[in-house]
């Protein structure tokens, strides 16, 4: 796979990916990472019951998930989302 979609938001790097559960299930989980810090990069997965069949589907989905994050909690990197 190419690219995943990613955005800076305040001031961190939020990125989705998706990534296969089992064979041919495939997820989404958004990256957190602050720049300019290494050690700070955080996981946070979608509901497990949120799968997919088809890369092409999960890509477009992941893309519009990342549009719905609105902002980063500081301390945590939590994706704050707005109305997806």
């Amino acid at each position: 796979m190419d690219v995943w979609p990613q955005r800076r938001i305040d001031g961190f790097e939020v990125q989705c990916e998706v990534v296969s559960l089992d064979a041919g299930v495939l997820a989404i989980e958004i990256s957190v990472a602050r720049a300019g810090d290494a050690a700070f990069r955080r996981r946070w997965s979608l509901p497990r019951f949120v799968t997919f069949d088809d890369e092409g589907v999960a890509r477009r989905h992941a893309e519009l998930v990342l549009s719905g994050i609105v902002s980063v909690d500081l301390a945590t990197g939590e994706p704050r989302y707005g109305i997806l």
